[in-house]
């Protein structure tokens, strides 16, 4: 996305500099082409194509950590006590255990 923006016309940057990620992804996700000028179309179709992906992918690694956490918690609940250590992660070295023991 930032390659995209740094890519666009003046105006285009203008409206998206300044912002932080979430203010980034939430203005990319509601930019209305149609009412562009007919230079940003390309661009701001892009931008809102892959804001919508991000918030997707975001909603679904939330959706799936917390499926993650109680098998987690389940299995070594000491992993999930652990500083620094969220579902994923503990998820990702139950995994790498359990593949060595085999």
């Amino acid at each position: 996305m930032k390659a995209l923006i740094v890519a666009a016309l003046d105006k285009l940057r203008a409206q998206l500099r300044g912002l932080n990620i979430t203010q980034l992804i939430a203005t990319c996700a509601n930019l209305q082409p149609e009412q562009a000028d007919a230079a940003i179309p390309a661009v701001a179709v892009a931008l809102r194509s892959l804001a919508h992906r991000h918030q997707h992918l975001s909603t679904e690694i939330a959706n799936l950590d917390e499926l993650l956490e109680p098998l987690v918690a389940a299995i070594n609940p000491a992993l999930l006590a652990a500083n620094g250590v969220g579902p994923d992660v503990a998820g990702q070295l139950l995994v790498s255990a359990g593949e060595n023991h085999d």
